[in-house]
Formats: structure tokens, C-alpha cells, sequence
């Protein structure tokens, strides 16, 4: 394939390849992206007939050569350009699109027309303050994501009135460096809005390159299918990987299960430190109750082949797998109609210390089915003094939770403060009274009196900082403390 000019693609040569030829082509437009040289055939410059000739040669001479060139072509045909895959890919675009039109029409599953009416007018204030406010070339776009930008918002019935429940996820994709000054001006810039329709706003910004060289992390992945652009390119997140499901790692699902089995432990201060609860907390432990029960159920999900980013077919998928036991499915399915129609006078009256601890337990199942080991975890790239300092640590620390031998307290160290929090999660949301475990538990934390209450304490004050930054403000909503004994 002597091409003397730049080939868009080159679909002959792809066809040659399918045929189990093997392919000379020049190395001029699309063709290197195909062609893989000395692997999946050769390439020769474009123009130089005297090296054409002789690579035309050196597989005449070498029949075992082109065969194997031809063979390795064909497999990579067979595994990137079959009917298949490009089939599947049609359709990813043709599903996103349709996703796209059905999220549209509605941001709640059973609210009324009125309230979709209400949380459009706020949507509407929302990208006039933005628009009104940062300048169009700051950024790309200003997404709705999570529950409502997929059209599966929550309603709550209050005094015979509807409101949103969940909060409202903003997704501000920017072109700036500093996108933390960026969310703090966008936090000003909304609180009237949210404290105008009784609503929270959760916001995040990041930085387009940034969001372009990213993972396929979880929340990209539903963020690709259950989005509404409000403001800017309609059309930027097309051109990103996030679609293929299976690209995401199962790390991932590692995070969603300590994220929300954390929420117990914060029912378990509650509950210790708050008497007598008043319906705040109640319907705050309700809540928290409900998601956790969803992200258990979610990662089981997962590792039963059955996770989907809609929380409608999730449900679905959870009502049909007959290996999930009865009780996780029966309570899923509660927690996800709650989800969509929040009612939380069905519950007030409940016995939340044994309701929590039935969760605990379903999740401690949950936790050993699927994380008996986290060891393959992928860890971030470390600088020389990150290693310098895990060394030393690892030398210096007492025997705490992480690991006795000198190569056990290593990895450890040389993981991020987060994923050291989430190796800590099981021994803290599952608590032993046995006494080498809470003297562990003592030495990581650096407090002296290592009982459940303090141990659950001093775990949330890390999480605050690298878990849940919107905790301390509930905290203080809810008048709980997190002041422990130091050591």
C-alpha cells in the first residue's frame, strides 16, 4: 500500500489485513495508526521506491515472515476493527444520545409536573448567575450530575408539599489552573439560590485537561450517560473514554463501599453522643441508612456482572439476581424507593441502634465476599521523599493495624493518607473490644483511650479531611463534636 499522499484511514489495507495478508504501507496519515511496524506489518516511508523494493524483498524471501506478520495483522483486526466492535461503538453513540433526550424531559422519577416546573426555574437561575458571572472562555461546561442529571432525582412529601430530597451535583468543567478559587466563587454565587428553593447544591470543578487525561473512574462513567449540560459545549464529553464500563477499575468500587459504609459510623456518633435524638438526626440517620444499604447492594452489584449507571435499572438488575441473598434484596429495593420518594414519617419511630447494626452486619458480609484482600490496588506514582518517608515510617511505627512485617508496614506507608483511612474502615466500622486491636487502633490514631466512641471519632476527623469535605458542616447541623482524648 504505496500511498504518496495522506490517507484519511486506509480501509484497503485494513481489509488486506482481515484476510490474513501482510501489509506494506507507507507511513504517511492514518496509516501508522493501524499499522504497527515490524508487528502487525511494515512500514516504509512515503516516496523511497529503493526501500519499498527492498521491504517488498525481504518478505518474498522470508515466506515465515509475512505469514506472521499476516497472522499478527489479522488478530489485531479481528480484536479492534470487526463488525462488532464497530457496531458496538455506533451504538454506544446512538444509546448516549437517547439517554441524553430521555434525562431531559424530567429530573425526578414521580415528581409532579409542578416540581420539575420549580426545579427547572432553579436550574434557569442557576446558569444566569454563572453565565452572568464567568466569563464563557473560562470554561467548557457546567454540567447537572448525579441523581438529577440522570432524571432520577428524589421527592420528599413534606406537610402535603413536594420538594427535592437529594441534593443537586454541579460538575464545572474549566479552563482555568486554579479551579479550587473557581468553587469557592461558585459556592457564593449559588447559596441564594439554594437556601431560595430549600435545596443543596453540591459543586465540583475541574480542569479540562485534567478531566481529559483522567481514568475511567466510576463517577465519569455514570456522569457520561446521566448528565444535562446547562451551559457550554454540548457536545465535550463525547469525545472522552468514559463510556466503556469495563475500563473501570474495580478499585473504584472499593471507594464506594468505604464511602458509604463510613455513613454507619457516623450514625454510630450520632446516636452515642446525641440524647434524645430529635427528628434532624433521626431523619439524618435515615438517610444515611438508605444509601448505605444502596452502595452495599451497588457493589455486590458489581461483582455479580449486574452494575448499571441508572439507579432504576439498577434496581432492576437487583430484583432479578437470585444470588444476592433475600435479605440484601429486600432492603435494596426499600432503599431505592425511598431514593426516588423520601418518607421518612414511615420511619421516625424505628430503633435506630439495632436498624444500624443490621446494616453493619449485612455490609461486614459484604466486605469479606468482596474485599478480602485490596493488596492489588493500584497505587499512585510516589516522589523519592514520599518513599524516604514510608521507609522511615515503616521502621519507626508501632505495629498498628496495618501489618507487623517490615514489608506489610511499607506498602502501607506508602499508600495515600485516604487508602490508609480505607485499610483502617473494617477494623473501625466492625469495632472489637479485643485488646491488641484497639491498641492498634490507639497507635494509628494517636489517642489514648481507644473505646468505640472515640476510636469512630478520631477515624471521622481524618475522614473530614479526606473523605467527606462537606462533613464538618453537617457536624455542627447536628451539634455533634468529634474531640477525642489525645495521647
Amino acid at each position: 500500500m504505496p500511498s504518496r499522499w495522506p490517507e484519511p484511514f486506509g480501509l484497503v489495507g485494513i481489509e488486506a489485513m482481515h484476510a490474513g495478508a501482510c501489509v506494506i504501507g507507507s507511513e504517511i496519515g492514518a496509516i501508522p495508526e493501524w499499522l504497527q511496524n515490524k508487528k502487525t506489518g511494515l512500514l516504509v516511508p512515503p516516496n523511497d521506491p529503493e526501500l519499498l523494493a527492498e521491504a517488498i524483498f525481504k518478505v518474498g524471501e522470508n515466506p515465515q515472515l509475512g505469514k506472521q506478520l499476516g497472522a499478527a495483522g489479522k488478530a489485531y483486526c479481528d480484536a479492534y476493527f470487526s463488525v462488532e466492535k464497530h457496531t458496538d461503538a455506533l451504538l454506544k453513540l446512538f444509546l448516549q444520545e437517547m439517554h441524553r433526550k430521555q434525562i431531559s424531559s424530567k429530573l425526578t422519577v414521580l415528581g409532579s409536573e409542578n416540581l420539575e416546573n420549580c426545579l427547572n426555574q432553579l436550574l434557569e437561575e442557576v446558569k444566569r448567575v454563572i453565565s452572568e458571572n464567568i466569563p464563557r472562555e473560562n470554561y467548557r461546561a457546567l454540567l447537572l450530575i448525579g441523581g438529577y442529571g440522570k432524571g432520577e432525582g428524589g421527592v420528599e412529601i413534606r406537610q402535603s408539599q413536594e420538594y427535592a430530597h437529594n441534593n443537586m451535583d454541579f460538575l464545572l468543567i474549566t479552563t482555568e489552573k486554579a479551579p479550587g478559587d473557581l468553587k469557592e466563587k461558585i459556592d457564593v454565587l449559588l447559596k441564594a439560590i439554594s437556601e431560595k428553593y430549600q435545596i443543596g447544591f453540591d459543586t465540583s470543578v475541574i480542569t479540562e485537561s485534567r478531566l481529559i487525561k483522567s481514568q475511567p473512574l466510576l463517577i465519569w462513567y455514570e456522569m457520561f450517560y446521566g448528565h444535562r449540560v446547562l451551559l457550554g459545549d454540548d457536545f465535550f464529553l463525547n469525545g472522552l473514554i468514559f463510556s466503556d464500563f469495563s475500563s473501570v477499575p474495580p478499585e473504584e468500587f472499593h471507594a464506594l463501599f468505604i464511602n458509604r459504609g463510613s455513613l454507619l459510623i457516623i450514625n454510630d456518633v450520632i446516636l452515642q453522643s446525641v440524647h434524645p435524638l430529635e427528628t434532624l438526626h433521626k431523619k439524618a440517620i435515615i438517610k444515611h441508612l438508605m444509601k448505605a444499604v444502596i452502595g452495599i447492594g451497588d457493589v455486590l452489584l458489581y461483582f455479580h456482572g449486574a452494575y448499571h449507571w441508572s439507579y432504576r435499572q439498577r434496581k432492576e438488575n437487583m430484583k432479578k439476581n437470585q444470588v444476592i441473598p433475600d435479605a440484601v434484596r429486600h432492603m435494596y429495593e426499600e432503599a431505592a424507593e425511598f431514593r426516588f420518594l423520601a418518607d421518612y414519617d414511615k420511619y421516625l419511630s424505628s430503633d435506630f441502634l439495632a436498624w444500624n447494626q443490621k446494616v453493619k452486619d449485612i455490609c461486614k458480609q459484604a466486605f469479606e465476599q468482596c474485599f478480602s484482600s485490596v493488596a492489588n490496588v493500584k497505587q499512585e506514582p510516589l516522589t523519592l521523599r514520599q518513599i524516604s518517608v514510608a521507609l522511615v515510617s515503616a521502621f519507626i511505627a508501632p505495629k498498628a493495624v496495618f501489618g507487623r512485617s517490615f514489608s506489610e508496614k511499607f506498602k502501607f506507608w506508602m499508600s495515600s493518607k485516604r487508602r490508609r483511612l480505607a485499610k483502617v474502615f473494617p477494623y473501625v466500622a466492625f469495632y472489637s473490644n479485643d485488646s491488641a486491636v484497639r491498641k492498634k487502633l490507639g497507635d494509628f490514631f494517636g489517642i489514648l483511650h481507644a473505646d468505640r466512641l472515640n476510636v469512630e471519632k478520631a477515624y471521622l476527623r481524618q475522614w473530614c479531611k479526606y473523605g467527606d469535605i462537606n462533613l464538618p458542616r453537617s457536624l455542627k447541623d447536628w451539634g455533634v463534636s468529634l474531640e477525642t482524648l489525645p495521647l
